[in-house]
């Protein structure tokens, strides 16, 4: 039994496509871009991206609020459409400047101040689309099912579409670096990076149009914002199926199963909201990061050629890709709290493989060229796991309460947000120099590994706790239904 169509899940699916296009560029390429084709100093690239992360962070909860009160073009257009629509806009209007130089901009003699100022408005645009439609985008699942699995569903089939977002990325980008004249990158390679952001701009508005012409807003919300309208086949409708989808849309917040969160400011009250922050702060946090300094270990800590700054994180994501299909399978049989734990395992010990063969720093053994082949395997499972569980999870704590499942959604975005800009621009302000010598590769190293791992083991204990004060106990005592058992 489905609630919802093929259409609206192909749909659904690739709606947030421009918004998975541009931030493959962005943690992977952005960084790189204004370091080593800029030659801008650690620290001004730090802030850049921290000012990013920021005016993201902030927008995600306001657009959230808003979203859940009110439409940009009132009732003649969906709440959820018109924030996606606005972001889309300025998404487009913005990210391809972020990847274009300051005219008149020279290496090394254009102070680094001018890029600062001259990059600021467009990033902030940016973020603040990004925003818009990545709440919005997420908030329509609640709105759409009130079954968890097919909500698990479609945050899989939505990671599906990030992985072959992210894939398409690095593909075009090791064509453009395959065809540069030098295995090292520099000034010469800026046209690479602007001809990239054009293409990602024109692919992602194609699969945004698809998103609002295959996924109208028909689910109703009813006066406390629980699923009014799902639609189902009519021969389903037995005792077993009505149950099904009652106990899988059971609101799954307080001790009282009658109480329903009719205000944002209410969520506050509610011990689970702050541990499922906390696990999907961390999930961005083992993700981005790994997506950020990925290159830098590649480059500085293995020494290996530029075009290895797409190969790997396309492996990364291919093999992302095949663990998303997957998890729909996974959680017929084990919960989302599992795979979580399975994810961050899996991206341990790739990291702790990453170590081993980064030593000694910038020369790694020929005969053991092949084995990042592997570390970058585990660790697009590992990172693809824990961010479907962790966006699963989001979706167990809502429940039915849709009426404010934006606000959920951009204040589990707004913790990401500030957590992954503090720490790069921490990261970057220890950077102990700015060429390619052994201490910058012990750093990176250092970065990608240990620093990582902790953030797993961390998420790891907060998925624990959240299993056994959330979802084992009983009905009685908690009011929590085991819903993605």
């Amino acid at each position: 039994m489905s609630t919802i169509s093929p259409r609206v899940k192909a749909g659904y699916s690739v709606g947030h496509v421009l918004n998975d296009l541009c931030a493959a560029m962005w943690f992977s390429y952005l960084l790189v871009y204004f370091h080593q084709i800029l030659m801008l100093d650690a620290d001004t690239a730090g802030y850049l991206l921290l000012i990013g992360q920021l005016t993201d962070g902030f927008a995600t909860p306001f657009v959230g609020i808003e979203s859940d009160r009110v439409g940009l073009l009132g009732k003649i257009y969906g709440r959820r459409k018109s924030w996606h629509l606005f972001g889309t806009i300025c998404v487009i209007l913005s990210f391809i400047f972020i990847f274009t130089p300051v005219p008149k901009y020279i290496p090394d003699v254009t102070p680094d101040w001018v890029a600062l100022v001259y990059y600021t408005p467009f990033i902030v645009i940016f973020q603040i689309g990004w925003a818009s439609t990545q709440v919005s985008h997420l908030s329509v699942i609640p709105n759409l099912t009130p079954v968890a699995r097919e909500r698990t569903q479609l945050n899989s089939f939505r990671y599906g579409g990030t992985v072959l977002s992210s894939i398409a990325v690095y593909g075009i980008a090791f064509a453009f670096l395959q065809s540069s004249d030098s295995d090292d990158l520099g000034w010469n390679d800026r046209f690479i990076f602007n001809k990239l952001a054009i293409i990602v701009i024109c692919t992602g508005s194609f699969f945004s149009f698809l998103f609002h012409l295959f996924v109208p807003e028909e689910t109703e919300l009813g006066p406390l914002g629980t699923i009014a309208n799902v639609n189902y086949d009519e021969d389903d409708d037995n005792e077993e199926n009505r149950g099904h989808i009652e106990n899988e849309g059971t609101p799954l917040l307080t001790e009282s199963n009658e109480e329903t969160i009719k205000k944002w400011t209410e969520w506050f009250k509610l011990p689970n909201f702050y541990l499922t922050g906390l696990i999907y702060m961390s999930s961005r946090l083992i993700v981005n990061m790994s997506q950020v300094y990925m290159p830098f270990y590649l480059t500085d800590s293995l020494g290996v050629q530029k075009t290895m700054i797409a190969i790997v994180p396309l492996i990364v994501f291919i093999s992302g890709f095949v663990m998303s299909m997957s998890v729909p399978i996974l959680n017929k049989y084990i919960n989302n709290n599992v795979i979580y734990i399975i994810g961050t395992v899996l991206c341990i010990s790739g990291f702790i493989w990453a170590r081993d063969l980064a030593t000694p720093i910038g020369a790694v053994d020929p005969s053991r060229r092949y084995e990042i082949i592997g570390v970058a395997i585990m660790n697009g499972a590992g990172c693809a796991a824990v961010l479907i569980s962790s966006l699963s999870l989001t979706a167990f704590l809502i429940g039915d309460n849709c009426s404010t499942s934006a606000f959920v959604y951009g204040a589990m975005s707004l913790t990401d947000k500030i957590a992954n800009g503090i720490a790069v621009v921490i990261i970057q302000n220890e950077d102990p120099c700015s060429c390619n010598c052994e201490d910058c590769g012990k750093f990176f190293r250092e970065v990608l590994t240990i620093g990582v791992s902790a953030i797993c083991a961390v998420a790891s204990l907060a998925v624990v706790a959240h299993y056994f004060l959330f979802v084992r106990q009983p009905r009685q005592q908690t009011g929590y239904e085991r819903i993605d058992d």
